[in-house]
């Protein structure tokens, strides 16, 4: 992950098995490491498998939690995954594990796996907006924002009360270069999360923006005044 989104993105990192869809945390990991993220993930399909394979997923998930010889923590999912067919965590890791890497397309293939087992987990359709957000900031095609905006909003509507999906449809707004908009979105959201540090990092960043290209539409009006 580079440039905006070590500064502003939300990373796909880490999340605790329990919980309700909450507000990551505003400070996305370095690109060496995935670091663990608050609760915001619940699996819904529950499968039982051998110690061996959770002894195997227990250690891929700490390797890709900890950043350390990802490719060879996805080798391992990957074998998990032809053992227990249906056990969404090890499709999750493998997608977290491949995004760690801006293996994007890869990250979407196991996301879609992972679909395929849970088609109603709000969490696993952010977690694939996000991969494509990603991509929209690193290079801006229209199809990654659409994307990206398609799988928050999938989200929502399984789970309206999802902020971090509200946040990155908001977000997407941002890295288009729609400020207005942006901005307008952070403000109805803080006006029902007054307390959410992400938020106002969020609209501290886009008044910024706002701010630098007021100040550039000055100049270009003061350089044409002098030029005419």
């Amino acid at each position: 992950m580079r440039g905006m989104t070590k500064a502003f993105g939300v990373t796909l990192a880490a999340c605790l098995l329990c919980g309700a869809p909450t507000a990551m945390a505003e400070t996305p990991a370095a690109a060496a490491a995935v670091e663990p993220a608050p609760a915001g993930l619940n699996f819904l399909h529950h499968v039982t498998i051998s110690v061996d394979v959770q002894a195997k997923l227990d250690q891929a998930r700490t390797m890709v939690q900890e950043g350390k010889d990802l490719p060879m923590a996805i080798e391992m999912l990957h074998e998990i995954e032809k053992l227990s067919p249906d056990l969404t965590e090890a499709f999750y890791w493998e997608a977290v594990a491949h995004n760690a890497q801006e293996e994007y397309n890869a990250a979407d293939r196991a996301y879609e796996n992972a679909l395929m087992i849970e088609p109603d987990n709000a969490g696993l359709y952010y977690y694939r907006g996000l991969n494509y957000q990603q991509q929209f900031e690193s290079n801006h095609m229209s199809y990654y924002r659409g994307m990206a905006d398609r799988f928050f909003e999938h989200a929502l509507r399984l789970a309206p009360d999802y902020l971090d999906a509200k946040i990155g449809l908001a977000d997407c707004k941002y890295f288009d270069g729609y400020y207005e908009e942006a901005m307008k979105s952070y403000n109805q959201l803080l006006a029902l999360y007054p307390n959410n540090s992400v938020l106002q990092t969020r609209k501290e960043d886009c008044q910024k923006k706002l701010d630098e290209t007021e100040a550039q539409e000055k100049q270009r009006e003061l350089k044409n005044k002098i030029n005419s």
